[in-house]
Order: structure tokens, then sequence, then C-alpha cells
């Protein structure tokens, strides 16, 4: 924490001096670079390693849709990057389903499964080094 991220509170000592502690500054409504974002990814790789507890992934765009406004930055270009993942894995989900009746699309489902892990441990990677995705626009990991 730097000097700018505290607030310099007086407060009286028992002995009659004043003391000073420092007080994190904390900005209203807005969700931290690393908490909120991280619970996302968390709550996707429930959904892809365990298939019936789909809903976490539900649970988890819905957060991401409702933080993005009032993240920092860094937290807004990784749910960005978690919404588009979200929707890219449920299109090819939905694909392998209807696939599945020919068989091939249990490979489908499988690759979709494998690629969306891929993309959120890589995004849980980069957010822990405090950095944004490089390219979120991309179909790849």
């Amino acid at each position: 924490m730097t000097k700018a991220d505290t607030t310099v509170i007086d407060k009286p000592a028992t002995d009659g001096k004043a003391e000073s502690a420092e007080k994190p500054k904390l900005a209203a409504n807005t969700v931290s670079a690393g908490s909120g974002p991280n619970l996302v990814y968390i709550l996707y790789l429930i959904a892809a390693v365990f298939p019936p507890a789909g809903f976490a992934g539900v649970a988890g765009v819905a957060m991401a849709y409702q933080n993005i406004a009032d993240a920092s930055e860094l937290a807004q270009e990784h749910y960005r990057f978690q919404i588009r993942s979200f929707w890219l894995w449920v299109g090819m989900a939905v694909i392998g389903a209807i696939g599945a009746y020919f068989v091939v699309g249990l490979l489908v489902l499988a690759a979709a499964s494998v690629w969306f892990i891929l993309r959120c441990v890589k995004g849980m990677t980069f957010l822990n080094k405090g950095k944004s995705y490089p390219n979120p626009e991309t179909f790849l990991w």
C-alpha cells in the first residue's frame, strides 16, 4: 500500500498525546482488481470440470455483468474477457450437444471444455500478475 492509498487519522493516546494511524482508503462501489474476477474464474472452472454444476457458470457470468461498471480498469478487461469466453463456450456446447447424436458432438463438447478451462487458467494467471489478458478478442487462448 502506498502513501497515496492511505488516510492519516489522529487518535488520542492514553497518555494525552495524539497518535497518527494510517487507515486504507476504499473507493465507494469499486470492485478490487483481483477478488471479483478471480471468483468468476473459479465459478467457471467449477462449471467446466463438473458439468452438473453448470449453474456456477451462469452465476459467474451474472457476476461479471453486474460488476463490470463499478470495477477498476484491469477488472473490467478481465470481466469482458470472461463474458466473451462464457458465451463462446455456451455456443460450442450447444453445437456439441446437437452433434452428440452423431457422436462427433461428444468430441466437440470435450474440446469446448478443455478450451474453456485453458482460457480460465490463463486468465487467472494474468490476473494474479496484475496484467490484463493480452488479446481478449481472440478465439484461441
